[in-house]
């Protein structure tokens, strides 16, 4: 058996192993970063697709209720009946991420507040404002995200 022997063998040096490591890393950070940001901004899209389709869902439950309906069917927002006011503070409802309600904020992933307005004149014409936040734990104020709307609407039709 022959004796192990170093000469002839061609090797990295310890000085061109951590140059390397040096340019690789400068390299993957930012890459890294950029990867972070995009599922961040992914999962921020993806809030407000659920709360854009809550918003039409919400529009097409209101406009839907009949003529003499104290709430709606899906969401049971409270309408405003003839000659009332606008409601002085916010209704509450919490929905999970199937946009479904649900009683609970721990299952939630929106927060939905809306106040209404009814006519003060002889004609139906009524409002619903709605604003939508996420994440539902998060206080109004705080949230991180929110749409709002105005659903306009006749129920003497």
């Amino acid at each position: 058996m022959k004796p192990y022997s170093r000469t002839g063998k061609a090797a990295f040096s310890l000085v061109e192993i951590v140059i390397s490591l040096a340019i690789v890393s400068t390299i993957l950070v930012p890459v890294i970063c950029l990867i972070a940001l995009a599922v961040s901004n992914t999962q921020d899209e993806s809030f407000k697709t659920g709360a854009g389709c809550i918003l039409s869902l919400i529009t097409s439950d209101v406009r839907s209720a009949s003529k003499n309906a104290a709430s709606t069917a899906l969401y049971k927002i409270q309408l405003p009946t003839a000659g009332a006011t606008t409601s002085a503070s916010p209704i509450q409802l919490y929905v999970d991420a199937d946009y479904n309600i649900t009683p609970s904020v721990d299952n939630a992933r929106y927060q939905i507040h809306y106040w209404t307005t009814g006519s003060t004149t002889g004609r139906q014409e009524s409002s619903v404002r709605v604003v939508i936040s996420w994440p539902a734990k998060a206080q109004y104020a705080n949230a991180l995200g929110s749409l709002e709307t105005i659903i306009l609407f006749n129920r003497s039709l």
